[in-house]
């Protein structure tokens, strides 16, 4: 899922959501979340994602960086039910909360 926050004529946060159930075969969504996240990441800053940032989504250990001016977050929370998790990707204005 996508979703944009913000002000009628601002986005003040771009996110990226993918939710994954333990159950089903799901490499292809991962493989799909990261290709988004990444296209994401470069329509915003107009560049290639540092390498380190994908290698904390890939191995799905959350962060919250700051990078030119603006917040670039992750985040992997578990089902209460233990059979999935939640990947959220987004990327937002340093003053929004």
């Amino acid at each position: 899922a996508y979703y944009i926050d913000g002000v009628e004529h601002a986005a003040q946060r771009l996110k990226v959501v993918a939710n994954l159930n333990i159950d089903n075969a799901h490499e292809e969504t991962l493989m799909e979340f990261h290709e988004v996240v990444k296209t994401l990441f470069q329509t915003v800053f107009q560049q290639e994602m540092p390498q380190i940032f994908m290698d904390k989504i890939i191995s799905n250990t959350n962060f919250q960086e700051p990078y030119n001016g603006k917040f670039v977050v992750f985040e992997n929370e578990e089902f209460p039910s233990k059979r999935g998790y939640c990947l959220k990707f987004f990327v937002q204005n340093a003053g929004y909360l």
